[in-house]
């Protein structure tokens, strides 16, 4: 079988909620990576449950250093300690 080029084929991909939605989050993460961070797992643990795996996914990929100054700029953003918010989900 011969496969045809489509150029009106639209291939959706579904995001993760908490994904980029776009460059200017990059951007966002690169300014001020401990923000981006703080932001994304204020995100995961707010509203009717916790999406585990964003908080998780998060916390296993920073290192010790980076997880330091995004518990200062989470209590900095949300006036709430980051680590007694986990404790409570």
């Amino acid at each position: 079988l011969r496969h045809r080029h489509r150029p009106h084929a639209v291939l959706r991909v579904r995001a993760h909620p908490l994904s980029p939605p776009n460059r200017l989050s990059s951007v966002k993460e690169a300014r001020d990576a401990p923000g981006f961070f703080a932001e994304r797992l204020h995100k995961a643990m707010s509203g009717a449950g916790t999406t585990d795996s964003a908080v998780i996914r998060i916390l296993v990929t920073r290192s010790e250093v980076d997880l330091r100054d995004i518990k200062k700029r989470y209590q900095q953003l949300y006036e709430e300690d980051l680590t007694e918010r986990i404790k409570g989900e």
